[in-house]
């Protein structure tokens, strides 16, 4: 007998062939699938996180059971599916697009932007200071500071060289061959 199952966030198809999930237990393909759905699919999210706006999913892994053939054949425990790492402003969960990544690797390009007045990885120290500029990366979750100037500009270059001999540190450590050359891509933004 087939059970007859509701649309996924109006969507994604649950065809499966046992039990994805119980009071005790909730199958862990399952739980990134119907995530992904929800990123794209659920009004909810979509109202509380507006960047996933405009995102969606290959038809492809509309179906549970193709999304868990191809989540099976990656290296998956204890990481998060990312869909623009490989692509960078990429919009579309999808076999070809997706990568799993660590925490760290996932917040990588979005712990560092736009903040406050100055250059991107510089702050002006507050008193009274020879060289009253700081150069600071974060390096695998941590504020570091990597340099003391008199100006800005001199600040933001040596920040510049710092995340780029980070991402190639952060990039020589990955064995997706995928993933090292999306980072080596992103090297060149700080030359």
């Amino acid at each position: 007998m087939r059970l007859r199952r509701s649309p996924i966030y109006g969507w994604g198809i649950n065809d499966a062939d046992y039990v994805v999930a119980s009071r005790n237990h909730k199958c862990k393909y399952y739980t990134v699938w119907t995530d992904m759905i929800r990123r794209c699919h659920s009004k909810k999210c979509l109202d509380k996180h507006p960047t996933y706006e405009g995102c969606s999913i290959h038809s492809d892994w509309k179906y549970f059971s193709n999304f868990k053939k191809w989540m099976e054949k990656q290296d998956w425990e204890g990481k998060f599916i990312d869909k623009d790492l490989l692509f960078p402003d990429n919009k579309v969960y999808g076999p070809d697009t997706c990568v799993f990544v660590t925490r760290q690797l996932n917040n990588l390009f979005t712990d560092h932007g736009g903040r406050g007045p100055h250059k991107q990885g510089v702050y002006k120290h507050r008193g009274i200071r020879e060289k009253p500029y700081v150069a600071q990366i974060s390096r695998y979750g941590k504020q570091t500071e990597v340099g003391y100037f008199d100006n800005e500009e001199d600040a933001h270059e040596c920040y510049k060289k710092a995340r780029r001999e980070y991402l190639i540190e952060v990039a020589n450590k990955q064995k997706d061959v995928r993933l090292v050359n999306a980072l080596m891509q992103r090297v060149e933004l700080y030359i």
